[in-house]
């Protein structure tokens, strides 16, 4: 619950509006969504909004019970408070919003990564980020 892990790789179209990756239950979200600001939360439901200018990479790290740091590119977009209130029991489903067992909010970007796993510090998200544009950047795909 305190220690989570919630990511992707969105190549194209930050100003879509639909979820990256993600679930619902009851009280308890985790999602990315875009949707010309980056709306977010890791097991909880406060929802901080962040500014979303770019594609690429886009991660939420929770390491304690009161709120969760947002990535982009490796950079914190800042840390953000948002108290934990259990953990989801639905699965991810990857571009669209898993709403108990219901998919909506369709994602159009193109998204080529997604992730899950423990909770990173500022250093393992900032190597997370730099292996995924290295892979994308082999494949001549990387946007950042």
């Amino acid at each position: 619950q305190n220690s989570a892990l919630v990511g992707g790789y969105a190549q194209t179209n930050p100003a879509d509006t639909g979820v990256l990756i993600g679930g619902t239950t009851g009280a308890s979200f985790y999602y990315v969504q875009q949707s010309a600001t980056f709306a977010a939360d890791l097991n909880a439901a406060n929802f901080p909004v962040i500014a979303i200018t770019t594609n690429g990479d886009w991660t939420l790290s929770r390491t304690a019970s009161t709120g969760f740091v947002a990535y982009n590119n490796g950079a914190s977009q800042g840390t953000f408070t948002s108290t934990s209130v259990g953990l989801g029991n639905q699965p991810f489903y990857i571009a669209a919003q898993n709403n108990a067992g219901t998919a909506i909010n369709f994602c159009n970007a193109r998204i080529s990564a997604t992730w899950i796993g423990g909770g990173m510090d500022a250093t393992q998200a900032g190597n997370l980020s730099s292996r995924i544009n290295t892979y994308m950047t082999a494949w001549g795909i990387n946007t950042f």
